[in-house]
């Protein structure tokens, strides 16, 4: 209440009470007026998971979901639709429509005809999206995003604009809803996340070719990384960098017919800048399978490691940099994750 009294709307709310639906400025009516508005707004934090009321009535106790809110600049509404909407399996295709949702997009603004243009766009993108919502921010927020991975020209300079407004708050936002699906432990739908912050700052889809990354790179011009002749078969990224790694002849080489000089000098930093990590992981808990167990084989060459559903277990992952002459010294992170029903 007395912070109130220092901000401008008390000042506003003195020189105007009509327009606040204030009947006099007795002392009574002001402090009644000010007091309903704290507690519509404790009210509606409490709805949100932000606070809670102790048991005394007058102590408000911050909440994990308060903390992200404030720590990252969110509405609490945006917060609440995390916690009520992210599962431990949540896909790729909820947690980015979970973020064209948010509260912050509210005011993208659609402007004359723009729905028109989002139906247009719509049509070569690969995930579809309501066909009666193309008047809508937050589809074409949608839009633009799958516009950004798919490398799709914009279709006016206003779109460019409104693209750069959605990556400035897109990062934050990503920030916190993993934040909300790591203290759940909810290790898929993070892993899901993290692939949407890549893509966002990469701009490509989790698919497409690594090469992507690098700079001034199309699509269209993949096939000249490839030309190497102590490469043979299916080969990996990180093949490509070491077969580039200080070869800036044969890089040239390789790609002068469709780079300028400048573009190669970049796209060779980039890749001698690119770390190579090799990771390793440990699993340990109160329960883990029978040791004999054979773990079988997943596509890709993974391995799945067989645990016990709603078990808590600790991952330990090991990163090291090999191409660096001596390692250095390893990184260590330990998360606790639980393992849902299936």
């Amino acid at each position: 209440m007395d912070y109130l009294t220092w901000t401008y709307f008390f000042r506003r709310l003195l020189k105007n009470p009509a327009y606040y639906h204030l009947e006099d400025l007795e002392d009574d009516n002001i402090n009644t007026f000010l007091s309903g508005i704290v507690s519509g707004k404790i009210n509606e934090l409490e709805k949100s998971y932000c606070v809670a009321v102790d048991l005394d009535g007058a102590t408000l106790l911050p909440q994990i979901l308060g903390y992200i809110a404030s720590y990252y600049y969110l509405s609490h509404k945006t917060v609440k639709m995390f916690a009520d909407t992210l599962n431990p399996a949540t896909s790729f295709n909820d947690i980015l429509q979970l973020l064209c949702d948010v509260t912050e997009y509210d005011e993208m603004p659609v402007r004359h005809n723009e729905d028109k243009i989002n139906e247009e766009m719509s049509s070569s993108l690969p995930i579809r999206v309501p066909s009666f919502s193309y008047d809508s921010p937050h589809t074409k927020v949608h839009l633009l995003l799958q516009a950004h991975f798919t490398r799709t020209a914009m279709p006016m300079t206003d779109y460019i604009t409104d693209l750069k407004s959605v990556h400035d708050q897109a990062i934050r936002i990503l920030q916190a809803m993993l934040d909300v699906a790591a203290d759940s432990g909810w290790l898929k739908t993070s892993l899901n996340i993290m692939h949407l912050v890549k893509m966002i700052i990469q701009g490509c889809w989790m698919k497409d070719d690594p090469l992507l990354q690098l700079p001034h790179v199309e699509p269209h011009q993949l096939p000249l990384f490839y030309q190497l002749e102590s490469l043979s078969g299916c080969v990996s990224f990180p093949e490509i960098l070491l077969a580039y790694s200080n070869r800036f002849d044969l890089l040239r080489k390789n790609l002068e017919s469709d780079f300028n000089e400048r573009d190669l000098l970049q796209i060779h930093k980039a890749m001698s800048d690119m770390p190579l990590l090799r990771v390793t992981h440990t699993i340990t808990g109160s329960e883990l399978l029978d040791k004999s167990y054979c773990p079988k084989e997943a596509p890709g060459g993974a391995i799945w490691v067989p645990v016990h559903a709603d078990k808590e277990y600790s991952i330990e992952v090991k990163l090291t940099l090999p191409r660096s002459g001596k390692f250095q010294q390893n990184k260590k992170v330990r998360q606790k994750s639980s393992c849902p029903e299936v």
